[in-house]
């Protein structure tokens, strides 16, 4: 059974650490992103005495969800202000998240979702968490000790139903702000990334928390429809009024998703636009790999004080607005339907800059980001001889470099920057009983998570594996990379891989990030297009964003194959739906074509040498921010 708890670690700051413990026969406890430290910045939780009540919350059809509500004793009373945690893991589990807030002055409220633990109702796993979130914070409007401003925050699964929270336009007056740490906010990309069903995560998840027989409602629903809207914020970022501190990680099973859902809140917002932050450290879910990251713990530190100083800011400045408009956010407030939407807008947007003014004061940069390099990199180009890389770096936001492409030489198995060369092709057969395993990556559990090296894997007959010559200067990398592959297979469906991956000096190959793209999926995810044997198409992989040095003396390798399993589901090569997959899979002879006319390549978002921000001195943004707390 998969349990999100929370104990302390022996750290400079007190970071809690979110633990999970997976059913595989046996039980066994592993660390759920340790660098996951969500938790009070200062002292040590559990330090405000409170008050504990249990209620059964009403739903708007009629199910009853278990909530636990913390309100410090000091402050009874009093109206205060609330942050929600809606989770899947036990409401119980989040004691020392809910003791963080109450130290912080807030009252924490802790719920179980639908069919969950010691809630009511069938478990809809986040297809009830824009509504179920909505009632939950309009249940909280109402109580006695509330002042009406309510905060969400989440890590991991509860992330995602923080953010779907933000879907529903009635708690637009209420919902004030949000600290979402390694989440979604869009669950059919998440589940079907290149159209590939993400076996591991999802099945492995479901297994876990006993809810297996939930997983049909994926596999039969393959293609992006309808069935998503509840779990899709894509198209309705305009709409989002809560500004949020995001927190991910280069390795972290939700990265692109969280990047885009900052990307949407920061400037697609009508309202929310301007007053976010993002964090980014250099794990993921689990704390796996083969390179160490040094001080990569301490943005989640960094994060979190943001959070609590974003939570805190905008619930005085709503305090203000409140007195200056004749209780229009109070407890005896106008109702705030009575309002027109330019008047609603106006004073969200008085929130926003009387909160942007205070926290101008902590200069906390609005983008966060460790900049990876290999193994023993510690320092940025330009300071020191190198090896670069491994440091915090902060930036408006996230630097995006040119594309450069890189060409694949199916010749001679080179990666060569520039143009293409002769003609050429690379072929392989793709064998579904004999799948490519999983090493590394953006996955959930251990040992499959993090940078790997990988030349056990390029041994196989089923790797074609592109290097370049070794760099005579530092290549870096800051963006989405993409693939660009011309491709033809002997089946009406396939695969196709790549991974790309930095060579040392001493050999190792260790991956840097990996994507895939399912074929009948690749260019409509509404309707599946099979293939045409033996007819060459074009196939878009993209591999995932990243801030990477490749250090001089180093090689850029791009593997390309047909299978990572069980990362992504183990393609049968049949074109048969996910659903009606019984059939026995046959072997794909995949060819991959080079040269002028098939120009297969890499292409890497790289930056000039001098393009990379300097470093960021973290330890001092935390400190400036701990300032800030303790004047407020």
């Amino acid at each position: 059974m998969l349990l999100l708890t929370t104990r302390s670690l022996a750290l400079p700051a007190l970071l809690v650490a979110v633990l999970v413990v997976v059913a595989t026969g046996s039980a066994h406890a592993q660390q759920l992103f340790p660098h996951h430290l969500v938790g009070q910045s200062n002292g040590t939780v559990g330090k405000t005495p409170y008050v504990t009540t249990t209620h059964m919350v009403e739903m708007r059809d009629g199910t009853k969800l278990h909530t636990i509500v913390f309100e410090p004793v000091k402050d009874i009373g009093k109206h205060k202000a609330a942050v929600l945690m809606r989770t899947p893991y036990g409401a119980t589990g989040l004691k020392g998240l809910g003791e963080m807030w109450v130290d912080q002055g807030f009252v924490a409220v802790m719920q179980d979702f639908r069919g969950r633990y010691q809630s009511k109702g069938d478990f809809m796993c986040w297809f009830n968490a824009t509504s179920d979130g909505a009632d939950t914070i309009h249940w909280i409007k109402k109580q006695s000790w509330s002042n009406k401003r309510v905060f969400a925050q989440g890590v991991s699964a509860n992330g995602i139903a923080a953010y779907l929270e933000e879907a529903d336009p009635s708690v637009v007056e209420v919902l004030l702000g949000q600290y979402v740490v390694v989440a979604t906010a869009e669950l059919h990309r998440t589940i079907f990334q290149g159209g590939a069903y993400r076996y591991s995560l999802i099945h492995g998840w479901l297994d876990g928390i006993k809810e297996l027989s939930f997983e049909h409602n994926f596999v039969d629903n393959e293609a992006f429809s309808s069935f998503y809207e509840p779990v899709s914020m894509t198209d309705k970022w305009k709409d989002v009024t809560a500004p949020a501190v995001h927190l991910t990680g280069w390795y972290d099973i939700f990265n692109h998703e969280q990047l885009r859902a900052y990307e949407g809140y920061q400037t697609q917002s009508t309202i929310g636009r301007g007053l976010n932050f993002l964090v980014v450290v250099p794990t993921g879910h689990c704390p796996g790999g083969e390179v160490p990251w040094p001080n990569g713990v301490n943005g989640i530190a960094v994060a979190e004080a943001l959070a609590v100083a974003l939570f805190k800011t905008l619930a005085a400045a709503a305090d203000q607005v409140e007195r200056a408009n004749g209780g229009v956010f109070g407890v005896d407030g106008v109702a705030w339907a009575k309002l027109s939407t330019s008047q609603q807008t106006a004073l969200i947007n008085d929130v926003h800059a009387r909160t942007a003014a205070v926290l101008r004061q902590a200069n906390a940069p609005v983008v966060q980001y460790y900049v990876m390099g290999p193994a023993g990199a510690s320092s940025a180009p330009g300071k020191g001889a190198g090896p670069f890389g491994n440091y915090w770096a902060e930036a408006d936001a996230l630097p995006v470099g040119k594309a450069t492409k890189f060409y694949l030489n199916g010749t001679s198995e080179l990666l060569i920057k520039g143009t293409p060369v002769e003609g050429a092709k690379v072929s392989y057969v793709y064998d579904p009983s004999d799948p490519v395993p999983t090493l590394g990556g953006n996955n959930l559990l251990l040992p499959q998570c993090g940078p790997y090296d990988q030349r056990q894997l390029e041994k196989r007959g089923d790797v074609a594996s592109f290097t370049s010559v070794a760099l005579e200067s530092p290549v870096i990398v800051s963006g989405e990379m993409t693939a660009q592959l011309f491709v033809s297979t002997n089946c009406t469906d396939t695969d196709f891989t790549v991974k790309v991956l930095d060579v040392y000096p001493n050999g190792t190959s260790m991956m840097l990030q990996d994507g895939i793209v399912r074929m009948r999926w690749a260019n409509d995810t509404r309707a599946p297009h099979l293939l045409t044997p033996g007819k060459v198409y074009m196939a878009e992989v993209s591999v995932w964003t990243t801030a990477y040095i490749f250090n001089a003396g180093h090689r850029i390798r791009v593997d390309i194959s047909s299978s990572n399993y069980p990362r992504f589901s183990a393609n049968p090569n049949t074109g048969r739906p996910l659903a009606n997959n019984s059939t026995a899979s046959i072997p794909a002879a995949n060819t991959i074509y080079t040269g002028p006319a098939y120009p297969s390549r890499l292409t890497l978002p790289v930056l000039p040498n001098d393009g990379m921000p300097t470093p960021l001195d973290i330890d001092a943004v935390h400190a400036r921010i701990n300032d800030l707390l303790a004047s407020l």
